[in-house]
């Protein structure tokens, strides 16, 4: 009996000795792994964590921590196995961006609020957005170029049916339907794309994947050709077929050890008719331009879901150009030489609107306008800190309100120099998009100039007040 006890203490001992050695060497596998580069494939699209920067200060330890979290050995692996498990067997996801679905759809979890209609815009807000964008659009009417703004619906605007339960949007109107009121030339993306699911048995957004799919494109591109007037440019494509092969950025969030397949729509009898005049790397490029023997020239200012739309409308125009850069980049106006300005952004980052300051020059307010603000309500000092810049031969006014809590309220601005009164963004241009918050202010563009504004003229709830300015330095 005292024997077979003692071989048990043996055997326990034994068994605690091994797992300590198991334990031991699984800490050091990441780091050996690490130094003789091997590791498992990784075809996600998110960004990774920079390696900290050689000077050494409070933050580097948290820095490395990072760093390391997102690039040791086999992670993706480890991480795949994971979500597998919770989306599976829980019905869950692992990954704080992704949101798992009713029957196999995934949403991009930043839309989330959007969603539940729990708004991340005000009212303001949105008639600041609204202003924005009729100067953009009165500074190309001067030019004799027609305007056209398409927001495109997240996907969970299109798809609500199959987000899970537990989210219960709130009884509100939405950020979109909201500026689709205050601006009511923006083409209505959100009705088209809701009338296309009802026509189509095939789906208009990406089982997998944040963005619509090339059904749900055409049918924005129809809305574009509509808008623009362009019916005897427009080509028709009729045989839509499914198939896969499609990379979901969602899914590769969720699954970056393995080559995800998620389904796709193709126009069988679609045939390129354009030719890039600068090799493209990827859809991703931040200036894109084509050429076909098209007549009519469009530029448009876009995002990611214009990838989709890039061999279809540039069939239809002889010259397109695409730009993602931020703010949009009207100087590119003079070398395009466009019929048709066209502003495409994806309905999560409608904020963009309101953080970014187009380089359009100001217009001069006539005689007849000027008379207008005679009656304004004047008030006290109005405190700004301004920046003041020179790009492309333009001076950037770029002001900052000191009282954000009256600037929140201010929705459409005219600033006075000595030379006249012209009409500004009601935009302060902010550096970080990404951060959803922003500050309140105004910015223009002046030609070559060394005065400095004096007086405001700025609406609040429909009315115009007065103020001489304050500059704080």
């Amino acid at each position: 009996m005292q024997e077979k006890t003692t071989k048990n203490r043996q055997n326990g001992e034994l068994f605690k000795n091994i797992l300590i050695i198991v334990i031991i060497i699984s800490m050091f596998i990441p780091a050996i792994s690490f130094v003789f580069g091997l590791d498992s494939p990784n075809y996600s699209k998110e960004p990774l964590r920079p390696f900290p920067e050689k000077k050494l200060d409070s933050e580097t330890g948290a820095q490395f921590d990072d760093w390391w979290n997102d690039h040791f050995p086999f992670r993706s692996i480890m991480v795949t196995a994971y979500n597998s498990l919770l989306d599976h067997v829980f019905q869950t996801s692992g990954n704080q961006r992704v949101v798992v679905g009713k029957s196999g759809m995934y949403y991009f979890e930043p839309t989330l609020r959007q969603y539940l209609n729990a708004p991340d815009l005000s009212d303001y807000d949105i008639a600041r957005i609204a202003e924005s964008l009729k100067l953009q659009e009165e500074y190309l009417l001067l030019q004799g170029i027609k305007l056209g703004v398409f927001i495109i619906p997240n996907k969970a605007t299109i798809y609500p049916e199959f987000m899970p339960d537990r989210y219960k949007p709130l009884d509100n109107i939405s950020d979109l339907d909201r500026l689709q009121k205050m601006y009511p030339s923006m083409v209505d993306m959100k009705q088209i794309l809701l009338d296309a699911k009802k026509n189509e048995d095939l789906p208009i957004y990406h089982l997998e994947d944040s963005h619509w799919t090339k059904l749900g494109a055409y049918y924005g591109y129809n809305a574009l050709m509509d808008y623009f007037s362009l019916e005897e440019q427009r080509i028709k494509y009729q045989k839509p077929l499914l198939t896969d092969g499609w990379q979901g950025d969602l899914s590769n969030m969720l699954y970056p050890a393995i080559q995800v397949n998620d389904n796709q729509v193709i126009f069988e009898d679609y045939e390129q008719k354009f030719v890039y005049t600068r090799p493209l790397r990827t859809y991703e490029d931040i200036e894109i331009e084509s050429r076909s023997e098209q007549q009519k020239s469009l530029l448009m200012f876009r995002d990611s879901f214009a990838n989709a739309w890039i061999d279809l409308v540039s069939n239809s125009f002889g010259v397109a150009h695409y730009s993602r850069s931020l703010p949009f980049r009207y100087d590119l106006v003079e070398s395009v030489k466009p019929d048709f300005v066209a502003i495409e952004l994806v309905e999560r980052n409608m904020d963009y609107l309101l953080q970014t300051s187009p380089d359009i020059l100001a217009k001069k307010l006539a005689d007849s306008e000027v008379a207008e603000f005679s009656k304004a309500t004047s008030t006290d000092k109005l405190q700004i800190n301004m920046e003041t810049t020179i790009t492309s031969n333009l001076v950037f006014f770029n002001a900052q309100y000191i009282d954000q809590n009256l600037g929140e309220k201010i929705t459409s601005v005219r600033i006075k120099f000595d030379s006249g009164i012209y009409k500004a963004l009601p935009v302060y241009q902010d550096d970080d998009l990404t951060d959803k918050s922003w500050k309140y202010g105004f910015s223009l563009y002046l030609e070559d100039t060394e005065n400095l504004p004096k007086t405001i003229f700025y609406m609040i709830d429909d009315v115009w007040y007065q103020a001489d300015l304050d500059l704080i330095y």
